[in-house]
Parts: C-alpha cells; sequence; structure tokens
C-alpha cells in the first residue's frame, strides 16, 4: 500500500501491515513488524495494530516503525488458504491449521486516528505529541514504467571492468535502453558494499482517472 508520511522523505519504501503472528499456524505466520526487522520496542507499539513502515535504503534490512493507527482501522484476519493453496483447509476449524491473513477490506470507511513516531528530520521514535485523526478509501492503483522491468533488466549493466548502472550513463560497449536508464539503479547490499545493479523502487500511486465516473 502507498502512504504519504509527513517527515518521510528520506524513505524510499513505506509498507501498510498489521502486526501479528498467527498463533494457530504451525510456522507461526509473522505479518507487519513481526515480519520486518523492527526494533523490539516498535513490535511491541505496532502489536495488533496497522502500522506504516519503511526503510531508508534498498539494501538495507533494518526497517521503522513511522505512524501506528490508535482507532478506527480495521481488525480483520481471514482465512487466507486458497490464496496460498493451502489443502484440506476450512475456516473456524483451527485443528486443520488454517492460514489466516490481516486484510485491509477495499470497501473499509471510517475515522481513523493515527499516531506518528517519527521526528521531521531524523526519523527517530519521539513520545507520540504527533496525532492525526483522517478517513482513507482504497483506490486502484496506476500502472508505472518500471512495472515492466526484472531482475534481468538491470543485471548486466555491471560487470569486472564497467559499471553502466545508472545514475551513470550507457557506453558504446554497453549501452541502455530507456527502460534501463529509468528503472535501474546501483545498491551497495551490505556487508562488503560492493556494487549492484537492481531495479529501483517502483512508486505505487492511486489512479484518480480511473476512479473518476462521468455520468
Amino acid at each position: 500500500a502507498y502512504v504519504r508520511l509527513v517527515g518521510s522523505g528520506n524513505y524510499v519504501e513505506m509498507n501498510l501491515g498489521f502486526t501479528w503472528t498467527d498463533p494457530d499456524h504451525p510456522q507461526h505466520t509473522p505479518y507487519g513488524c513481526d515480519f520486518w526487522t523492527c526494533s523490539s520496542d516498535e513490535r511491541k507499539i505496532a502489536a495488533g495494530k496497522w502500522g506504516i513502515i519503511g526503510r531508508t535504503k534498498m539494501a538495507s534490512e533494518r526497517y521503522k516503525l513511522l505512524a501506528v493507527c490508535e482507532e478506527g482501522c480495521p481488525d480483520f484476519k481471514p482465512s487466507c488458504a486458497e490464496q496460498f493453496n493451502q489443502q484440506n483447509c476450512t475456516e473456524g476449524r483451527a485443528e486443520d491449521n488454517c492460514l489466516h491473513c490481516p486484510t485491509w477490506p477495499n470497501v473499509w470507511q471510517s475515522r481513523m486516528q493515527w499516531r506518528s513516531l517519527i521526528s521531521s528530520l531524523e526519523g527517530v521514535l519521539t513520545k507520540g505529541q504527533h496525532n492525526v485523526t483522517l478517513e482513507a478509501t482504497c483506490c486502484k492503483r496506476k500502472e508505472q514504467e518500471c512495472d515492466a522491468a526484472n531482475e534481468d533488466t538491470c543485471s548486466g549493466l555491471i560487470g569486472l571492468f564497467h559499471n553502466n548502472c545508472p545514475p551513470n550513463a550507457g557506453s558504446l560497449l554497453h549501452p541502455q535502453t530507456k527502460l534501463q536508464k529509468d528503472c535501474c539503479t546501483v545498491y551497495r547490499p551490505p556487508p562488503l558494499d560492493l556494487p549492484g545493479c537492481g531495479k529501483a523502487m517502483v512508486p505505487t500511486v492511486c489512479d484518480h482517472v480511473r476512479d473518476l465516473v462521468v455520468v
């Protein structure tokens, strides 16, 4: 899900997630801050709530809890066994170890109260002075150019003796297609921080044109 949060300009990825670990599933499937690598304090704050979770670098494994919903958000965990092809599982039978997934219904409409946990400068946990009451609705995602890129689109732009991965330019021997120029970027994953070329983060925005109804 796409969210925009004041003070979150340095975050390259933000996710909407419900922090919960399925107690009945054999693997105790985690969600939200239990799934992403939030701190132990952030997991406690987010437990049983919807939160906005982000990270500042695509190569980083460290996520931060940016905001948490205190009131008005759904607490809905239907069976998602069919989605994950889980056999012989029926809703309401815990002995069958049905997999349940926290879900935000697309028809959900409620006045919500969110608490922001970041400062405008550093993205650090605050004492919760920033509260906002709002209403939100789901929308269709707008298609992006970089949706067409995959893991093979960018991999050949960096080699032993060349680096033509954006923001670097292409060369005669290693030209860039428009898709590569617009959608590839250099990553330096830890612990060695060696450069690699991968797909840039694709923004998720609403397609408000599709939401318009002509009467």
